[in-house]
């Protein structure tokens, strides 16, 4: 199994200040046969995930070869939304999977040893003995096995592996030590077909990257975690959020470790006139966390990442699906829910994640199952 040492190790041979996909040099012969049946716990998981993404440049052929197929779009969207609502049936879940995704995805159960214990359900795609990347690409997603086992209504995702370095290790510590419901991470590099993308223009965005084609598998899934959060009370500023983790570029908003957002810029006044959501709480909680940093709203500098163009945030923020390729979120109807971190190399680093995972609960209170209360000291649901 990949140890997460050995896939630093692996990682930091390349250029952090290029992020050109050439130049992440991982060995080939890691990403060795039944690499996902030798994982024992959840980082085992994604690191063997991480070594399949798909990073050789696609031509037109291979994109359209890898495009999921309306069917399997449908499918995908039926699996998700019955990965949701999980609650010690993982195994029925695997067992229904429809036609259109067999053979090319699976649902399965990963048990840790303990002292963790912890369980979760996994859609993740097939790889054979002769796989070096996915086929298909199209992402994993993992969520408790059980109601009991989710604190916080809280929906991660980290969308550039491979790219943002460190931000997938990052957003599964934040999952596991938050009690997260939902964690996705897409299964291929964001520039392997750097074509520009047709849904939101004014800009070069490729229609590889998730966060700007709603031809991407992430759009899907991202539709059917709000589906499921609306079914299942909503998603109030106080417990409920749906966070992005993503790196900036080295030049960009440069004296400042972190910049957040919910996918407006300040020319809209939002900020302003808005004192409790999530993203505000976040930056709070990560300063009293690390005194040293600088961490950025769109109020507090001119060059912060805003994410006005993220779709998933757009739709997030109220925009009809049909319309989030050409309409920005209005802040009418923004509630601040979305949130996108740009982060820098330093707000990344491993030594980092535990007090990320004390910020994010400290930000957000608990939606504990029936027979659970919130522990005083852990911040987690546990049992009566």
């Amino acid at each position: 199994m990949v140890s997460w040492k050995q896939f630093h190790l692996l990682l930091s041979t390349s250029s952090l200040s290029t992020f050109l996909p050439s130049q992440v040099a991982i060995d080939s012969s890691l990403a060795r046969p039944g690499c996902f049946g030798g994982a024992t716990t959840l980082n085992d998981v994604i690191n063997c995930h991480l070594l399949y993404v798909v990073q050789a440049n696609y031509t037109q052929q291979d994109y359209n070869a890898a495009q999921p197929t309306d069917a399997q779009r449908a499918a995908w969207s039926v699996t998700v939304s019955s990965l949701l609502k999980t609650d010690g049936n993982c195994t029925a879940v695997a067992s229904s999977l429809p036609t259109a995704l067999k053979g090319i995805y699976n649902v399965f159960e990963l048990k840790e040893p303990a002292p963790s214990s912890a369980s979760f359900c996994v859609l993740a795609e097939n790889v054979s003995d002769s796989d070096r990347e996915y086929k298909k690409g199209w992402g994993i997603m993992v969520v408790p096995s059980t109601r009991s086992a989710v604190s916080r209504y809280v929906h991660l995702s980290a969308l550039r592996p491979r790219f943002a370095l460190e931000t997938q290790q990052q957003a599964v510590t934040v999952f596991q030590g938050i009690g997260a419901k939902s964690l996705y991470i897409p299964g291929r590099l964001w520039l392997v077909y750097p074509t520009p993308t047709s849904c939101v223009t004014g800009k070069v965005h490729f229609i590889t990257d998730p966060t700007y084609d709603q031809h991407e598998m992430f759009f899907d899934t991202q539709s059917q975690i709000i589906n499921w959060q609306t079914a299942n009370g909503g998603c109030p500023s106080s417990t409920c959020a749906y966070v992005q983790f993503n790196s900036k570029g080295v030049k960009v908003n440069q004296q400042y470790q972190v910049d957040i957002s919910v996918g407006l810029d300040n020319s809209t006044g939002w900020y302003t006139k808005h004192n409790d959501y999530p993203a505000k709480r976040i930056k709070l909680n990560l300063g009293k966390q690390f005194p040293s940093w600088k961490i950025a709203l769109p109020s507090d500098s001119t060059g912060a990442v805003t994410a006005t163009d993220n779709i998933e945030g757009r739709l997030i923020n109220g925009v009809d699906a049909a319309h989030v390729c050409t309409k920005p979120a209005s802040p009418d109807n923004t509630t601040g829910k979305f949130v996108h971190l740009g982060e820098s190399t330093e707000s990344r680093i491993p030594s980092t994640f535990d007090k990320w995972v004390k910020a994010f609960i400290a930000s957000f209170g608990t939606t504990c199952a029936k027979g659970m209360v919130t522990d005083s000291k852990w911040g987690l649901c546990v049992k009566k």
